[in-house]
């Protein structure tokens, strides 16, 4: 019984955690986030193109959880990269 109630609390505080990891995430990082999927879509497209063409299409289940994690690895990376600074880099 012990070993159950420590479970549920532990889970409880790892939901408490979570909740307070989302609402310290600023629009501008949700926003990079959102940037970085939609970057992902083109070459989740590109890909799905060039098999199609080749007449080698990829399983649909496979391409969805592919396309899933391309965009979910694009997204964190827009998130944690600071592309302000590269922009304004570039702009000399």
């Amino acid at each position: 019984m012990n070993l159950i109630t420590n479970s549920w609390r532990s889970l409880l505080d790892l939901l408490d955690n979570f909740s307070d990891f989302l609402e310290s995430l600023s629009k501008e990082a949700l926003g990079r986030f959102i940037l970085g999927c939609i970057a992902a879509i083109v070459p989740v497209l590109v890909y799905w193109g060039y098999a199609l063409f080749f007449g080698a299409p990829i399983p649909l289940i496979q391409g969805i959880i592919g396309s899933l994690i391309l965009m979910f690895s694009f997204g964190i990376v827009a998130v944690y990269g600071d592309f302000s600074k590269f922009l304004e880099d570039l702009n000399l």
